[in-house]
């Protein structure tokens, strides 16, 4: 719209009106009428900075600020809070008063928004700082929620563009939905919805992809409803997919709310579930007529009657080429716009669902996706990258997952805001701070054993079950040929050839089996935990919900069934279920036929007899009834079936509960008080009606609910004054879910819009190590999670999480370090001390295999490696290389240069399309090198090379004792555990314990570990010995493998330093808790090295023995220390701002096409970067990635990819 006023061209005409007509014009009383006689300004009538400017200047500001004759940061300020205390329009003042000054030539640019800065939006408008209230556009008529403060600004620009271009944002909405009044849109949605549907609009209708992050209860649904029906008044008719066809009810709950409820689906689905009805189950849209559906097989296309493609992603899950669905939904999906509920089901994962969706997103003509929780990983975001700004930034999906996984939460934050600040994303959320969050935990020291005890127990069983598949099923898996078992059940030709690498017997790790047995037993222990937590909610006046992931009815249905009784209702039972399943293996094979490759999959199962024949002997049958007999004799008294005693519990005391999960069995107590395995019968359960046991919850009928993901999605549980209990909710989690947005929209039940108080959340935690594994997971996922949906990497504060790159490195050291542990990692199918295919798959493994062993041996290796993790944070942390949690550096940074980086895209609004920029900035020495004074005060607290091997010798003694105390200690128990098992009668010998008299015994075994200890010790001395106490070193700036300098020319990108000595970090003398430290002459300070970055000791061992460095280093003592200092507190910097993502992939080609490795290296090296979120001379903080001391603005001729 020609003319029209924004933010970014205010200053420009008020320039221009300057220039046109003088200076003094802006002091004239007659200068309101001029404005609008002023072509310049007759279009900007009733428009947000035309009523400021009119505003100040009839009130005699501008008089006021023109007095100054120069800008006076200061003053603006003041001016500009007097300003906002009389001034209620939407335009920014500080923009305002920047845009005078430009006017005049005081100022050379104005503070226009920057997608790389948070210009202290929150101090201006006098926000708080983590999130702000949301001031809607659309309408007054609000539901009140708050917007991450990151997203408060560049939301509201973007709705002032919209209000700029359309007249008002309730404007557009009436106009692109064909609403006649303000008061009928009103009526529909929210001044908060009306928002969000307008900045969809807009995307969508140019061909872009839109964010509808809203988190659940503020009304995604509504905003979709309306989308929905709006792209129903376009040409080509749309595609909704949601996640389960019970939320297509919901849908149209919405659309009949908002007054399209005669929008006709055509249901893909054709479960029961999937057909539309009413409140009382009356059928509103049945599912399509069989003609039908064989027509839109047929044509491809939607039958005429229908307004709409409705399903869910299940539909489009399987193989697409043995997926008749897939192919019909895609040529609809071609050109229409299409409407992606609960998006996060279509990305992550390489999957046939993702996969789909990355074409169809593509061939779309806009769409929409709406998740509170969109991005679950890193490797998500390439299917948004498709359709919204993101895209712009040109890089591939490989790259785009590289640069966001290694960026960590600081880019994350970054391309949040960047999708906000590009009109591609919004996102409101509920106010969370007055939200009481509990940890409930058994302290009581007695139960505490107790409990021990009873998983004890279980782990013993399940070592048996390992022995038992090591002794007799992998043997037998081993002597089978994939190639013969599937050529005897396809017909294969002789013109395919196998491909030996992809042919192969598959049979599930003994850890990944088990692990949903731990999940199990977890959830069994802390049966008495949710019963008590339970009624101290209700003795409170308050109304427990109980959140539960698996309902363990597969265990016990297995054992029982509807009308039978069971005398013991023991958890041991279990696993008699984990034994029959390890008579299951697959054989996969694959061929090629030309360039043709084929794929095949058998399952199978063995028995007995086949194990029998093959080892031509009883022995497997002997240990496999042993094992059963044993199983049955075990006492826990830890529930089979965990809900049914609590419910029965609860239901003892007089309380009423409900159950939303979708079992069919249940276990029904003879007597309640015979306890957790009392006697119990099987019997059928009604099939529940979710929405009416949400009533009688919310009506009182209920007094407590408990269910798993069948509760995540389509009620509200929440405290309301339309219900008629309105007693306080309490979520217990007793089991977290397996995803973190199920974990969000399970929470979002019971906290919601429009409720009367905030409900509580309790989480029940074991006390047993292992589960630390699960709760980590859990916090791993939310923290990524945050970053993404909320730009800001500190909501939810993950508190202690490890299941990360550096949670990995330390895992490796510690089975380094103690290698008679190895026995427990060292049969997971891989290399011990590889694991490193992806950043946290090790530690994964590592912890899951944690859970196996018993309680004491998980705190003894816990308690290890987490002081390890600690200190690798802290060392992290002091030289500035965690990327895991940014700090805000008090640079003070002055702009002396800025030049293009990276080239955008011509004309591109996005920062993601913008150029990536090269900032040459002066900044404050932060961190000035040791002076000799503050060297000598150091000294006495380090540990001398001599000193240090002494002890070192001694630690090595040691750990010689302790291996030989633990055979001895091997024998011990192998003589305990057999007479135990002579007690029960067994004439079966389990191979752990006949493998525990064996290693008991063995003293090759003993000795080699001997060895191998005495071996590291000796390299480890040896490493000690590379440095003396006060030698002078060369210190490359990029400190990494092979990264020393050999060039005399380059002899500047290496620094000098003094070694001091050795700190050794508690009271182990481990490669890990020994440092080597370092005075550097720079600002790097001092270098506190752990011995296990031997890499880097070795780049700086190598460098100091280089020709280049000793003529250099032959003179530096701690003597003449001092003079090679400098007294500089600013120095030069290179940080790449504006288009992160486009700058942070060109500096990682740096070198790519370089020949000579040595030189490739050295440019990779300049191309090395960090992160950093800093300050600049203006208080602004600011977001860049900071380029490595080597780097020079010449590199990016010499070493920078070419187009």
């Amino acid at each position: 719209m020609e003319g029209s006023l924004s933010m970014n061209k205010f200053h420009i005409q008020l320039y221009e009106f300057v220039k046109r007509n003088g200076e003094r014009h802006l002091t004239t009383p007659q200068l309101t009428a001029m404005m609008d006689d002023e072509g310049l300004f007759r279009s900007f009538a009733n428009k947000p900075y035309k009523l400021l400017f009119r505003f100040m200047v009839n009130e005699g500001y501008v008089k006021q600020f023109y007095s100054w004759g120069e800008w006076k940061e200061d003053e603006a300020e003041k001016l500009e809070q007097a300003v906002g205390n009389r001034f209620s329009g939407n335009a920014d003042i500080h923009y305002a008063l920047q845009s005078i000054a430009y006017a005049l030539g005081w100022i050379a640019e104005v503070d226009s928004y920057d997608d790389s800065a948070d210009i202290n939006i929150c101090q201006k408008f006098g926000l708080k700082v983590e999130e702000v209230e949301y001031i809607a556009h659309g309408s007054k008529k609000c539901i009140g929620t708050l917007i991450p403060s990151a997203m408060a600004m560049p939301v509201h620009h973007q709705l002032n563009v919209i209000a700029h271009e359309e007249g008002s944002v309730a404007e557009f909405v009436m106009s692109e939905m064909q609403i006649a009044t303000n008061k009928e849109l009103e009526e529909k949605i929210s001044g908060e919805q009306i928002d969000g549907v307008a900045m969809a609009i807009r995307q969508m209708r140019n061909g872009r992809g839109f964010i509808l992050g809203d988190m659940t209860g503020i009304g995604k649904g509504r905003q979709l409803a309306m989308l929905l029906k709006w792209a129903t008044l376009q040409s080509d008719r749309p595609v909704f997919v949601t996640e389960k066809s019970v939320l297509f009810n919901d849908l149209f709950r919405d659309l009949f709310d908002i007054g399209y409820g005669d929008l006709r689906p055509f249901i893909l689905n054709s479960d029961k579930e999937a057909k539309i009805t009413d409140a009382n189950g009356n059928i509103i849209y049945n599912l399509p007529e069989e003609l039908e559906m064989k027509e839109f097989r047929d044509t491809k296309r939607l039958p005429a009657g229908y307004d709409f493609l409705l399903l869910t992603y299940s539909q489009l899950s399987r193989d697409r080429s043995k997926n008749w669905k897939a192919d019909c939904v895609m040529n609809t999906i071609e050109g229409a716009y299409l409407l992606m509920d609960e998006s996060h089901n279509a990305s992550g994962e390489e999957s046939n669902v993702g996969e789909f969706f990355r074409e169809a997103v593509q061939k779309s003509c806009g769409v929409c996706f709406a998740s509170a929780t969109y991005a679950k990983y890193p490797s998500s975001m390439p299917i948004y990258a498709m359709k919204t700004a993101m895209g712009e930034a040109d890089i591939s999906a490989t790259q785009l997952i590289d640069i966001i996984s290694h960026g960590g939460p600081i880019l994350q934050e970054v391309m949040a805001k960047g999708l906000v600040s590009s009109g591609s994303m919004i996102r409101r959320q509920r106010d969370m701070k007055d939200v009481e969050r509990t940890l409930y935990m058994c302290d009581r020291v007695q139960d505490v054993v107790k409990v021990q005890e009873r998983y004890d127990k279980v782990i013993d069983l399940i070592s048996d079950i390992y022995d038992f598949q090591e002794e007799f099923i992998s043997p037998y898996l081993r002597s089978l040929s994939a190639e013969q078992i599937v050529c005897s059940k396809h017909k294969v030709s002789k013109n395919e050839v196998f491909i030996r690498k992809k042919t192969h017997i598959a049979y599930m790790h003994f850890t990944l089996r088990m692990t949903p047995t731990i999940r199990q037993l977890l959830f069994s222990i802390k049966t008495e935990d949710a019963i008590q937590a339970a009624l101290e909610q209700l003795k409170a006046g308050h109304k427990p919900i109980i959140q539960i992931n698996r309902t363990m009815e597969s265990n016990y249905t297995s054992l029982i069934q509807p009308g039978m009784a069971i005398s013991k209702a023991e958890f041991a039972l279990c696993l008699l279920n984990c034994l029959k399943d390890m008579f299951k293996y697959k054989a996969l094979a694959a061929t090629k036929k030309g360039k043709a490759v084929k794929y095949y999959e058998v399952e199978q199962t063995f028995d007995m007899k086949d194990l029998k024949k093959f080892f031509n002997n009883d022995e497997a049958k002997k240990a496999y009834d042993f094992l059963v007999k044993k199983i049955n004799s075990t006492d826990t008294s830890l529930p089979l079936s965990p809900i049914d005693y609590f419910v029965q519990s609860l239901e003892n005391k007089g309380y009423k509960v409900g159950e939303m999960t979708q079992r069919k069995t249940i276990l029904k107590y003879e007597n309640i008080k015979d306890g957790a395995t009392g006697k119990t019968h099987a019997i059928m359960r009604k099939k529940i009606d979710k929405k009416r046991m949400a009533s009688d919850f919310n009506n009182g009928v209920l007094d407590v609910l408990i269910g798993n993901r069948v509760m995540s999605s389509g009620i509200s549980l929440h405290c309301s004054d339309a219900f008629t209990d309105q007693r306080k909710r309490t979520v217990i989690t007793w089991e977290h879910q397996d995803s973190a947005d199920r974990q969000t929209q399970f929470d979002g039940r019971a906290d919601r819009t429009g409720q009367l108080q905030h409900c509580a959340f309790v989480t029940l935690s074991s006390v047993i190590p292992a589960e630390q594994r699960f709760l980590m997971m859990n916090e791993r996922k939310l923290r990524s999670l945050n970053a993404n949906v909320e730009a800001n990497q500190h909501a939810d504060d993950a508190g202690f999480d490890m299941l990360n790159k550096y949670g990995t490195k330390v895992a490796l050291e510690y089975l380094h370090d103690n290698p008679e542990k190895e026995i427990y990692f060292a049969h997971d199918g891989h290399d011990t001390f590889r694991g490193r295919e992806d950043e946290a798959a090790f530690i994964t493994r590592f912890m899951r295999t944690l859970g196996l062993l018993k309680c004491s041996e998980q705190k003894e290796i816990l308690d290890d490696v987490m002081h390890r993790y600690t200190e690798l944070i802290r060392y992290l942390d002091e030289i500035g290389e965690n990327d895991l949690r940014p700090n805000v550096l008090p640079l003070n940074a002055t702009l002396l240069s800025r030049t293009v980086f990276k080239n955008g895209k011509r004309n591109s609004a996005s920062v993601f399309g913008n150029d990536a920029m090269l900032d040459e900035v002066e900044v404050d020495v932060l961190n000035k090198p040791l002076t000799s004074g503050q060297i000598k005060a150091i000294l006495p607290t380090l540990t001398s090379t001599d000193v240090l091997l002494e002890q070192i010798k001694n630690h090595g003694k040691q750990k010689v004792a302790n291996i030989r105390a633990y055979y001895t200690q091997l024998q011990n128990d192998a003589a305990r555990q057999l007479n135990s098992l002579r007690s029960l009668g067994g004439h079966y010998t389990p191979s752990h314990l006949a493998q525990l008299e064996e290693r008991a015994n063995n003293t090759d075994m003993m000795n080699a570990q001997i060895a191998k200890v005495e071996t590291q010790m000796g390299l480890l001395c040896e490493l000690l010995n590379k440095f003396t106490n006060g030698q002078a070193v060369g210190i490359p700036m990029a400190l990494v493998a092979d990264g020393e300098i050999e060039d005399n020319r380059l002899v500047d990108y290496v620094s000098v330093g003094l070694f001091l000595g050795f700190k050794v970090v508690g009271s182990k003398t481990t490669r890990s808790s020994i440092k080597a430290v370092f005075a550097v002459n720079d600002g790097r300070c001092r270098l506190d090295i752990p011995l296990t970055e031997e890499s880097k000791l070795m780049t700086i061992y190598n460098q100091t023995h280089l020709g280049v460095m000793r003529q250099r280093l032959s003179k530096v003592t701690l003597d003449t220390w001092d003079s090679l200092l400098s007294n500089s507190t600013r120095e030069r910097a290179y940080i790449v701002t504006g288009n992160l993502l486009s700058g942070i992939a060109y500096a990682k080609e740096f070198g790519k096409n370089v020949g000579n490795r040595k030189l490739r290296q050295l440019a990779m090296n300049k191309g090395r970067g960090h992160l950093v979120t800093y300050t600049d001379d203006m208080g602004r903080v600011k977001n860049g990635y900071m380029l490595s001391r080597m780097f020079r603005p010449t590199d990016i001729q010499l070493y920078a990819p070419k187009s």
